[in-house]
């Protein structure tokens, strides 16, 4: 029952307490130097490789960091945030905000609107998983690509580490790559980029390129 999933987070959560995004360094020079070698090496190219003025998803946005990402290293972005918990009131005029469930992403956009879609740590978060990716095919663009961030599954078993998958208490599951790779095939999105990363995350891109009812 969709029902029993949460309808937002507190807002302690996000940290909105501690100053939220007003007081990070957004700037070219401190990005390229502080953010994890991970997302240097992968989410950078994703988004410096989005068509010009594209259109780009923040799903599960929280309060918008990937969003502050994106415009610094591409500007011209055209950008839009969802988030369960109404965080609307953290993000500048220029970003599109829509308060609203991953699981119900069909309902929030039309269909082949976004060139790009972002969406860090929000699946291991989701009873239903499976309406998110439905809804990642539903509104990107045919050739449109996806990257999601996900905590690596191997954390299931460190459970003395602060790092342990359940240490959040709003985590339901993990995920495999294997477990991963299935999902996006199933529901017609085409994994061109799948990497495990120690014990902190792993990385997928994403190409709608398939025809919906085949795989």
């Amino acid at each position: 029952d969709k029902n029993m999933n949460y309808k937002s987070f507190p807002k302690k959560y996000f940290n909105i307490s501690q100053g939220n995004n007003k007081n990070d360094d957004f700037t070219l020079e401190s990005l390229d130097k502080n953010l994890s070698p991970y997302r240097l090496k992968y989410l950078k190219p994703f988004i410096m490789n989005l068509p010009k003025n594209a259109k780009l998803l923040d799903l599960g946005s929280g309060t918008g960091k990937a969003c502050m990402i994106v415009k610094a290293y591409r500007p011209d972005v055209q950008l839009y945030a969802t988030d369960i918990s109404d965080l609307g009131e953290h993000f500048p005029k220029d970003i599109d905000f829509k308060q609203g469930s991953a699981e119900d992403l069909k309902s929030l956009y039309p269909e082949n609107f976004f060139d790009g879609i972002i969406s860090l740590h929000l699946i291991e978060h989701l009873i239903f998983p499976m309406d998110m990716i439905d809804g990642i095919w539903h509104v990107l663009k045919k050739g449109g690509r996806v990257f999601i961030e996900t905590p690596n599954w191997t954390r299931v078993f460190v459970p003395f580490s602060y790092m342990f998958f359940y240490n959040d208490y709003t985590h339901i599951r993990p995920f495999s790559v294997f477990a991963m790779t299935k999902l996006f095939v199933e529901f017609n999105l085409k994994p061109i980029t799948i990497k495990p990363a120690r014990t902190n995350f792993w990385f997928g891109k994403t190409n709608r390129s398939l025809k919906k009812g085949k795989k």
